[in-house]
């Protein structure tokens, strides 16, 4: 009698699947799988290589900008963006650089400025002007990387 019940059993969740299974490969033909179709850059801590990748946005040109951690030593990193041409060939890299009310003696970059190691987020404007969030300051930059202003 226990054997019976095993089958039944089996039939059930048998009969079970032929009728879900049709209802789970309809829903997944709703899932769009992306691929990607090229890459650029390689993996390092030199200009132009990619070490820690925070945030990408593609600007009115088609140009995409990868800001990205990259580590210096063990335990410092300075953040930096990318900037690759359509075709994912680097056209320039630059520091996010940013001002300091006094001098907290480390990070020093050349001209006054400081080397930034919070940014987390970042956005282009139509005039390529980056705005760039880096702790609890907005960083602007030019599409070249130049220093502009930053505000809390």
């Amino acid at each position: 009698m226990k054997r019976h019940s095993y089958v039944i059993l089996v039939i059930v969740l048998a009969a079970l699947a032929l009728i879900i299974a049709p209802t789970l490969v309809a829903a997944d033909n709703n899932i769009r799988v992306i691929k990607p179709f090229m890459s650029g850059g390689t993996y390092g801590t030199g200009p132009g290589q990619v070490d820690t990748p925070v945030s990408i946005k593609v600007d009115g040109d088609d140009n995409v900008y990868v800001l990205q951690h990259v580590h210096l030593n063990d335990n410092k990193f300075k953040s930096v963006v990318n900037v690759y041409d359509k075709n994912l060939t680097l056209l320039r890299s630059f520091d996010v650089l940013k001002m300091s009310m006094v001098d907290v003696g480390w990070d020093r970059a050349p001209g006054g400025y400081y080397y930034d190691n919070l940014a987390s987020a970042f956005d282009i404007d139509a005039n390529g002007m980056l705005y760039i969030l880096c702790g609890w300051d907005v960083v602007v930059l030019d599409k070249y990387g130049k220093y502009q202003y930053q505000f809390p």
